[in-house]
């Protein structure tokens, strides 16, 4: 007859880089779906993060891919990778660019759980496809006619990055016999 009083059996990482790493891959993840965006969505990290509240912003990057290698060291920071395709600030407006950035996380061990202490730099790390529909729903909001200007440059230059990108395939079907 099995123990019942023997507690269920987790499947844990084999080592704390490895949980760190996990955690790290989990935020760029939702990081790059736009989770940082709003408010709304910043719910979905919360637990990955010491901090309860979302860090203020005033630009963000666009990537078209990221990834996050097993740290060198795995007492020191996880390091993430991305490819950049430009980048959005609320002031100046949008900046074409075509670069990998390393971005630092510290992670620390809180309660059993990896929770991220750090980003550096810690601006949101987004898809194009995020900074799609939350520059949209910028343009929507615009105020004046330079504001307006300035998101639907943004809209079209990371529009047209998307499809060179993204080519659509098309095919002619074969003639039939």
């Amino acid at each position: 007859m099995p123990n019942i009083n023997m507690p269920a059996r987790t499947v844990e990482p084999a080592s704390f880089d490895a949980e760190q790493r996990l955690a790290v891959i989990n935020y760029c993840r939702l990081d790059f779906d736009g989770a940082r965006l709003s408010a709304q969505s910043f719910d979905r990290m919360r637990s990955l993060l010491m901090q309860a509240q979302n860090a203020p912003f005033e630009s963000f990057e666009v990537v078209s891919r990221y990834s996050v290698p097993a740290p060198a060291d795995p007492s020191g920071p996880v390091i993430a990778n991305y490819r950049l395709i430009g980048r959005w600030d609320n002031r100046s407006g949008w900046k074409e660019g075509n670069f990998i950035e390393d971005v630092r996380f510290d992670v620390v061990q809180r309660e059993g759980a990896a929770l991220i202490s750090n980003i550096e730099p810690g601006q949101p790390h987004v898809s194009a496809r995020a900074a799609l529909a939350y520059l949209r729903q910028r343009l929507s909001l615009a105020k004046t006619d330079a504001e307006h200007s300035m998101i639907q440059k943004a809209i079209d230059s990371i529009s047209a990055t998307m499809a060179s990108t993204n080519p659509v395939q098309s095919s002619t079907p074969a003639a039939k016999p």
